[in-house]
């Protein structure tokens, strides 16, 4: 009976590690992508996300997964300045 109440109070749960890749150059993109982001946090998954600055002007939108940022290197700078 103790185990049966054991095993009743600990349920088990899978969570995954994964990462997200969601670089900045569009907002609605980058907000969809943060969004899901947050929700696999929500769900209990240890999600990170690297994020390349392909625009730095945006903010980042998650709020819960680990962020790993890319600098924007010179050359897309250059892209990006040559594109608007």
């Amino acid at each position: 009976v103790f185990l049966f109440l054991v095993v009743l109070f600990f349920r088990t749960s899978e969570s995954y590690k994964i990462l997200v890749y969601n670089p900045k150059f569009a907002h609605s993109h980058t907000n969809f992508v943060a969004r899901m982001a947050d929700i696999l946090v929500e769900a209990g998954h240890e999600v990170t996300t690297l994020m390349p600055e392909i625009d730095p002007a945006l903010k980042d939108c998650t709020r819960k997964s680990n962020i790993i940022r890319v600098n924007q290197s010179a050359q897309t700078a250059i892209l990006l300045h040559d594109f608007r």
